[in-house]
């Protein structure tokens, strides 16, 4: 247990941990009859985890394998831990024997905590094993029963799997809830859950809120993600060019409750659920940042209702130091990340900004402008990326000529007796 770093008894206080700006490489944690747990680090006190290179560890054990990276475990009771801007990375989890239970986690385990795992980079880690089940290649969320568990801001990348089954080649959700949000989730292989798995999590609700799950593949089901016997909620999300024999984007298996809306779903129909649906992102070169020709501009909801319960967009992108969301009061862009403008606006924004719909957009020749609400419009202004005001007067027609406006994106604002709505418009 914990080749590198091990700390962890029982104890009447639950002390704290910090481990801060050090390398853990090229470790093991081995056993030829038992299980291992934490090729890099076994965890299990309170925990501050920053700025550390956890990686090239191995987790190789007979019935069981968790945590090729770190095992983060609330063994000895639940514990509370702030896990941020760590490089987990090419570490591995083999369980070998014929008789073995499963590998888990090649990079990254976290099981009985609450807190936050934030800003990480999970990517290049690998299972192996011969028999039964794998799961989580990248990532493993287990028995999280706290509400204020928050994984957010990590890109889960390129992991993957070789054996026999696998379920959740980035992140596998298991028994467990909390919120996650604005991850990049790409590149990476199963055999169930190319990108996320979620199984068995009996009445607990993982929320799913601005993520961006692409380029994943599974060999069975499930390219992007996958339920069995589960719920989830899905909010503001892109599940985009993931590749599996069977549900490229979603596959559900068994009893589940799945809850889609506002987002981006590949497949022959628009998945059902308020505001989804099935368009190219088209992404920046880099696979997860959008153009200003994207469609999912605005078309995010920053807070809504499902089922009685009130889900809001967080307060920041994937690029959490430089952009807020949403973007100058428009609604916020689907997936991870939230489309900046050098915009700068000196006048006042309405406390009561109302919200407005404009189709085409992109648009090269003219836009048409419609409220929400049936609101009289009094005046439009538009400003360019610089500020600059392109276009402004008393404005009665919701349809407006742009063909001389150069390509890239504008900010509109339309003036009513109500309020002051804005939103983006991106040119052709």
């Amino acid at each position: 247990m914990g080749g590198g770093i091990v700390s962890g008894r029982e104890v009447t206080n639950m002390p704290w941990m910090v481990l801060r700006n050090n390398k853990v490489r090229n470790n093991k944690a081995l056993s030829s009859g038992d299980a291992v747990n934490g090729g890099g680090a076994l965890l299990c006190y309170n925990l501050i985890m920053t700025d550390n290179e956890i990686s090239h560890n191995e987790a190789n054990g007979s019935l069981q394998s968790v945590g090729g990276g770190a095992f983060i475990y609330g063994f000895f009771g639940s514990i509370h831990v702030n896990i941020r801007n760590n490089a987990i990375t090419e570490n591995k989890a083999v369980s070998a024997s014929n008789f073995s239970t499963n590998a888990n986690a090649g990079g990254l385990a976290a099981v009985k905590c609450s807190g936050i795992v934030s800003g990480n980079n999970i990517s290049y880690n690998k299972l192996e094993q011969l028999t039964d089940m794998a799961g989580g290649s990248g990532v493993v969320i287990e028995d999280i029963i706290a509400d204020d568990f928050i994984f957010e801001n990590n890109f889960v990348t390129n992991n993957s799997h070789v054996g026999m089954n696998c379920t959740g080649g980035g992140i596998l959700l298991y028994n467990t809830g909390g919120k996650y949000q604005n991850n990049v989730v790409m590149e990476n292989q199963a055999t169930q859950g190319g990108g996320i798995s979620v199984w068995d999590n009996q009445g607990k609700q993982p929320v799913l809120i601005n993520n961006t799950i692409t380029g994943n593949s599974s060999t069975n089901y499930g390219g992007g993600l996958y339920l069995s016997s589960a719920n989830a909620v899905v909010i503001n999300t892109i599940l985009w060019d993931n590749t599996a024999q069977s549900g490229s984007s979603v596959y559900l298996d068994g009893s589940n409750n799945l809850e889609v809306r506002y987002s981006d779903v590949q497949g022959d129909n628009v998945w059902p659920g308020d505001g989804n649906m099935n368009e190219d992102p088209k992404f920046e070169t880099d696979g997860y940042h959008l153009t200003y020709a994207s469609p999912l501009l605005n078309k995010g909801k920053s807070s809504l209702e499902i089922n009685g319960v009130t889900y809001s967009s967080p307060l920041f992108d994937i690029d959490r130091d430089t952009d807020a969301r949403p973007y100058a009061n428009t609604e916020p862009e689907i997936g991870a990340d939230e489309l900046q403008t050098d915009v700068s606006v000196s006048e006042p924004i309405s406390a009561n900004g109302l919200s407005f719909d404009l189709y085409p957009n992109p648009a090269d020749q003219y836009v048409t402008i419609d409220s929400k609400n049936g609101l009289t419009f009094e005046e439009i202004v538009i400003y360019n990326q610089t500020g600059q005001k392109v276009l402004q007067g008393k404005q009665v027609k919701n349809t407006l000529d742009i063909s001389k406006f150069k390509p890239g994106m504008y900010i509109i604002k339309v003036v009513t007796k109500e309020g002051n709505g804005w939103t983006k418009l991106v040119v052709e």
